[in-house]
């Protein structure tokens, strides 16, 4: 079975492992670009704002087979203290990643943060630990784990993860 783990958002990232080989997590950002937007801050009234690539998103995910392939996303909502355009940027990221899902014809999942991050990163959930986390248990990660800002694929790789040893769990419990 191939796992391929979301994490939604323009900081965000994609992660897939083969469970049938002998394979390691690997690891992309999500696609993203900018666009030109009205800003009342700047001088000239135009800003530049991040968006995930829609058509990218799309060309990576169809590079997988749909047949015994599973996509996990985390699952996003708005939370208190976020500002309106991000929850609307965060859900529409969101939205697309389900959406490709849906028309590549790939069986999905969501799961809570909660979920995930208490198995796998511990109470303390600041987004430093999932790096840290993230480099111990897999090294050969390291050097795509180099920043604070690399959150995104931590997080990524984690859930992809979680999803792995409860499959394996769930599947010994049957055996």
């Amino acid at each position: 079975m191939i796992i391929i783990a979301v994490d939604p958002g323009v900081t965000g990232a994609i992660a897939s492992i083969d469970t049938t080989k002998a394979a390691k997590w690997g690891v992309i950002d999500m696609p993203k670009k900018s666009r030109i937007v009205v800003s009342k801050r700047s001088a000239s009234g135009k800003g530049t704002r991040n968006e995930v690539d829609l058509e990218g998103l799309y060309g990576v995910l169809k590079e997988f087979p749909t047949v015994f392939t599973k996509v996990i996303i985390e699952k996003q909502w708005g939370k208190k203290g976020d500002g309106a355009m991000q929850a609307f940027s965060l859900g529409g990221s969101y939205t697309a990643i389900r959406m490709a899902c849906v028309a590549l014809g790939f069986d999905y999942e969501t799961v809570a943060p909660i979920s995930w991050k208490l198995k796998m990163v511990g109470k303390g959930q600041d987004k430093p630990k999932s790096v840290a986390v993230c480099r111990e248990m897999f090294p050969y990660l390291a050097r795509h784990l180099m920043l604070k800002e690399n959150h995104g694929r931590a997080d990524a790789v984690l859930i992809g993860e979680w999803y792995r040893r409860s499959l394996e769990a769930q599947q010994s419990q049957e055996k």
